[in-house]
């Protein structure tokens, strides 16, 4: 049985479950699909080389013993996707951020606020809100999802997207503000 998905058309994360039925016997198959996900890493057939999408120019942390590193950048219709870790090196913290303040701009200068972008931590399939708090474990490598909706069709990447920090306990960062300069698509 051959399985083909277009990640063209795949503009959200989906499950779905089939019944594959062959020579009178049946087999349940799940099927999950992630939006601007592919496996990294990993051995098996294929031509080799990276399945990394997209780029950063420059990331700015809140804080230098919080560590975050860019892993990829999709676009899907009028959707940018980009993940990426934060791990912080000092002792467990706790934040808030506030959406309304955080935003992006892209390189043709048009504007989209943080109140529709969904930024989702770990394998949380809540993003967070400005009423919830994000835990940071110290030394834990955390992977994180931001979800951009209505980018326009001429843009050809993020000129800036800011995180904005509200407040944190036990410990303040350095700035109030995560920035990714120059994601590229």
């Amino acid at each position: 049985m051959v399985l083909t998905l277009s990640r063209e058309k795949i503009t959200k994360d989906e499950t779905t479950n089939l019944l594959v039925e062959a020579d009178g016997a049946s087999v349940p198959l799940e099927v999950n699909v992630l939006f601007g996900d592919k496996e990294e890493g990993g051995e098996g057939g294929g031509e080799g080389g990276s399945d990394k999408k997209g780029s950063c120019k420059e990331i700015t942390s809140c804080d230098s013993e919080v560590k975050i590193e860019f892993l990829s950048c999709l676009k899907n219709v009028d959707t940018v996707e980009f993940q990426f870790t934060m791990t912080n090196n000092r002792e467990d913290w706790r934040v808030w951020f506030n959406r309304d303040k955080s935003g992006s701009l892209d390189d043709k200068g048009n504007s989209y606020s943080g109140s529709y972008t969904k930024v989702y931590v770990g394998d949380s399939n809540t993003f967070v809100t400005g009423g919830s708090s994000v835990s940071f474990l110290k030394g834990a490598k955390v992977k994180c999802r931001v979800v951009i909706p209505g980018i326009k069709d001429e843009a050809v990447y993020l000129q800036r997207w800011e995180w904005i920090i509200s407040s944190s306990e036990p410990w303040n960062p350095q700035t109030k503000k995560v920035m990714f300069a120059e994601v590229k698509w």
